[in-house]
């Protein structure tokens, strides 16, 4: 039986398909950061840790975590899929970054393959061959990774060239001389064209060099006029910087939104706004989510607004979001009621009942991939319409559902439960068989376990409510 081991789902070349079938096995939630060495310059996580998690816990030490492939990875996933990003150049990638690991072997073995000492010439180097190995050696349960002490001062530029050889050149250049790129990353004219249409720049349309300098305020600068010589030479143009952070970010961001960006050139090609629509009902959706917020609002932040705009008019009461995608946050709070009355209000749509009640959508070509949804009672439960399904580490597994029967519509919401799907029948069951539209009492509430609600304890008849 195969076992495909799950981190965020961030990958774009299919690592965690499961083309013969098998067990998914979701590593999310091991998400510890378990010991930082500060003076060793190393740290200990557990795989399901994110690369901005660890970097947001290590700020305060002066320290970060150099790979960056982008997106929001899990860093089990980056070291199982041996991820580089844009740091590469300097910093290497994630097989120069993994000190050692412990994975789980098919038999059952748990094998830790070194120590944190930066210096060994002891046995096989079986963390090199675990790195990259994409889950097929064993699944990775715990990593010690290299670090960095943040630099002193940090240059971002882009440079627009004549020609792509030119670009080339000028890199080799820069190479050949030792000059210490933190990051290089090439764009042809018709990337900047997108890049500039999605991300809302006003780039050059012509081949462009994304670089980055890191060091002391003086090194960085003698850097930089190294190479605006290197490129004067090889038909590079004017230079424009970004030394702020949040102009650094927004340009790099752009960089790692290529992907997204090149959908736009041919609109529809690809996946659309359905296509994320579907993404979000049926897997877990959160890069979906995040994409509908940037289309929707332009930025997160606006969409998120508007969702809390939206709860305040519904009077939920118990609701609070900080981002579009999931309960991840201590600061983002619900309850199954309010929940409840979120998918009342959804299904009174008829576009999201035909998304909500889909088993399966498939992306039209050339993406040629299947989305299935994960609510089972959609195959099981008469009259079911799915709704959601979900996991938070504050609410256990999640589960909003809706059925129709005899011209009546049962929601119910339940929350932290070992059988969500039994639990939701069962609730679903009591509504049709009592005829009792009305709140849940509070004993069938503890029959059926479900007394928690996320983060603050209420009445149970307010935690789970039908709504006909």
């Amino acid at each position: 039986m195969p076992i495909i081991p799950f981190g965020t789902g961030t990958s774009l070349e299919g690592q965690v398909n499961a083309p013969f079938g098998g067990i998914s096995l979701d590593l999310s939630h091991m998400n510890r950061i378990l010991t930082v060495h500060a003076e060793d310059f190393d740290c200990v996580v557990e795989p399901g840790v994110t690369r901005k998690a660890l970097n947001e816990h290590l700020r305060e030490e002066g320290l970060f975590f150099s790979i960056d492939p982008g997106a929001d990875a899990s860093l089990g996933g980056m070291a199982a899929t041996r991820a580089s990003g844009t740091n590469a150049v300097r910093y290497g990638t994630m097989r120069d970054n993994v000190l050692n690991l412990t994975a789980v072997m098919a038999d059952g073995t748990l094998l830790k393959t070194g120590n944190r000492a930066r210096k060994s010439a002891s046995g096989y180097d079986l963390t090199r061959l675990l790195v990259g190995s994409e889950g097929t050696l064993g699944i990775i349960t715990e990593l010690t990774l290299k670090l960095h002490g943040i630099p002193e001062t940090i240059l971002s530029a882009v440079c627009p060239f004549a020609t792509i050889e030119g670009v080339c050149n000028a890199t080799i250049a820069a190479m050949q001389i030792g000059l210490p790129l933190a990051r290089i990353e090439l764009a042809d004219a018709v990337q900047i064209r997108a890049c500039n249409a999605y991300s809302h720049l006003a780039i050059a349309e012509a081949p462009t060099l994304f670089l980055e300098f890191h060091g002391t305020a003086s090194s960085t600068r003698e850097q930089v006029e190294a190479f605006a010589e290197i490129a004067r030479n090889e038909g590079g143009g004017e230079f424009r910087w970004a030394e702020r952070p949040e102009e650094r970010t927004k340009l790099w961001q752009a960089r790692h939104d290529v992907y997204w960006a090149v959908m736009g050139l041919r609109p529809g090609v690809y996946i659309t706004m359905q296509d994320l629509l579907y993404g979000l009902m049926l897997p877990s959706g959160n890069d979906a989510a995040l994409e509908i917020a940037k289309n929707v609002d332009g930025s997160v932040e606006a969409f998120v607004a508007r969702m809390n705009e939206k709860a305040e008019q519904l009077g939920l009461r118990d609701t609070h979001f900080t981002n579009p995608h999931g309960l991840d946050s201590r600061r983002h709070y619900s309850s199954a009621y309010d929940l409840a009355m979120l998918g009342r209000y959804a299904m009174g749509n008829e576009a999201f009942r035909a998304i909500a009640a889909t088993q399966y959508y498939h992306l039209a070509p050339p993406s040629d991939y299947t989305l299935h949804n994960g609510n089972s009672l959609l195959a099981s439960y008469a009259g079911a319409e799915g709704i959601k399904i979900g996991w938070t580490d504050e609410a256990g597994w999640t589960f909003v559902a809706s059925a129709v029967r005899e011209g009546r519509r049962v929601i119910v919401a339940v929350l932290n439960s070992d059988d969500r799907d039994g639990d939701a029948a069962a609730l679903l069951d009591w509504a049709y068989a009592s005829h009792d539209w009305a709140v849940i009492s509070p004993q069938t509430a503890r029959t059926l376990q479900l007394a928690r609600r996320i983060g603050e304890t209420t009445p149970l008849e307010r935690y789970l409510r039908v709504c006909g």
